[in-house]
């Protein structure tokens, strides 16, 4: 089973003092995962990692 690792990705559960992170938009995990779905049977996606560019970690 693949693993996907998103980071801080801008939703309605996030308070407003991390406003100042970079994050991510949920269309652009959801484009990730569109990406592993669409590989052929035989190409196995284990990780996805999605980070900003410029992530402080």
């Amino acid at each position: 089973m693949p693993s996907i690792s998103p980071a801080v990705t801008k939703t309605e559960i996030l308070s407003d003092s991390v406003s100042s992170l970079s994050m991510l938009q949920p269309e652009h995990i959801s484009a990730g995962i569109r990406y592993a779905l669409a590989t052929p049977p035989h190409v196995l996606v284990h990780q996805l990692t999605i980070k900003p560019i410029g992530e402080p970690f």
